[in-house]
């Protein structure tokens, strides 16, 4: 799956992930599990009702979204009581995320 890409290499790991490639899914725990463990920070000091994830590799879709929550679960600082609306992925352009990333969750 290594060679030359511009760009969009969160796609390829999920076809990775759909091969059953060991290094794939290495790699989609580990980055689920760094940042669930920032966010499990996030939601004890401000018990946001919903966590909105973006950026690149929320392309990857779903597959990135419930790693990052099944991993925040481990912190036991997931959970309905933390975070009411859970995590979201973020599905408006990127250009718009300096407008206001909350006004995009409600």
């Amino acid at each position: 799956m290594l060679g030359p890409v511009a760009g969009g290499e969160a796609k390829l790991l999920v076809t990775a992930l759909k091969q059953g490639d060991a290094a794939a899914q290495r790699i989609l725990q580990e980055t689920a599990g760094d940042l669930a463990f920032g966010l499990s920070h996030v939601v004890q000091l401000f018990h946001p009702e919903v966590i909105v994830l973006g950026g690149g590799l929320t392309g990857m879709g779903e597959v990135f979204r419930s790693a990052v929550e099944q991993a925040l679960r481990s912190f036991r600082a997931y959970c309905k009581k933390n975070v009411e609306k859970g995590l979201v992925l973020l599905t408006i352009k990127y250009t718009l995320i300096r407008c206001g990333t909350a006004t995009a969750a409600t």
